[in-house]
């Protein structure tokens, strides 16, 4: 904080929960998260409105200006083809898809072996294995550790199959139904040893999708509930935003 030449991702955990907040709000974040001296807190504030970082919504209420977009996940051609072919079999079964290259985007290690999460509703999952085992090698259904370990971890692609978790949140991206940033960022931190390759960055992928992207936290904490994680996930991505965490 020399010279205090703040950025928005200094301020982003204070307008992580609330998207507006109270001056005193501010003034109390800048003391004691940014150890900014007390006479210096008005001048501060005023240099972030003027810098268009915060604005004004209110009498003594601020908001954050969001440069963050919407999440869209890259969904490669294997990957349609896959989506493609279920609802073709099974149109009425719900399906989530995606590729975990999506997660190179927030790491710094560049993963070379991938996954296709294939998610269905608990029912489907069995029919949804025998429509792509009989197209695709390497398909796994629900995998125990032992096979995530000795199988899929030495291969370059497999396509897992698993249950989708009900209420899930999900979208639509080019009339294929795949994960948001909520659902990425819970799914992660749940299951440590599926995406066991990520686990050393989550810090960072935490923080990096933070910056990067817009987070519904009512829609990422409801997720976590369904997940049975709430209370550590929450605590994980406070824990990493109210850092100082810059590594890139």
């Amino acid at each position: 904080m020399a010279h205090y030449q703040l950025k928005y991702d200094d301020l982003a955990p204070l307008f992580l929960i609330k998207k507006e907040v109270e001056m005193h709000d501010i003034d109390k974040y800048l003391s004691h998260n940014l150890n900014i001296k007390d006479e210096r807190i008005s001048y501060i504030r005023y240099k972030l409105l003027k810098e268009g970082i915060i604005e004004r919504t209110g009498y003594k209420k601020y908001s954050i200006r969001n440069n963050r977009t919407d999440y869209i996940p890259d969904l490669n051609e294997l990957t349609q083809k896959i989506y493609s072919l279920i609802k073709q079999k099974k149109p009425f079964l719900k399906c989530c898809i995606w590729r975990t290259s999506a997660l190179n985007e927030f790491t710094r290690h560049q993963a070379g072996k991938f996954m296709i999460m294939v998610e269905v509703e608990r029912l489907g999952v069995e029919a949804v294995f025998d429509v792509l085992r009989d197209k695709y090698e390497n398909v796994f259904l629900n995998p125990a550790d032992k096979e995530i370990d000795f199988y899929i971890s030495a291969l370059d692609e497999a396509i897992v199959i698993i249950p989708l978790v009900s209420e899930a949140p999900t979208q639509e991206v080019d009339q294929i139904e795949t994960i948001t940033i909520e659902k990425l960022l819970v799914d992660i931190l749940s299951e440590e040893k599926l995406y066991q390759s990520a686990q050393s960055e989550r810090s960072r992928i935490i923080f990096e999708a933070n910056s990067k992207y817009t987070i519904n936290m009512n829609k990422l904490l409801r997720y976590a509930s369904r997940r049975r994680k709430k209370k550590f996930i929450e605590q994980k991505i406070k824990e990493v935003l109210a850092k100082e965490y810059i590594e890139k």
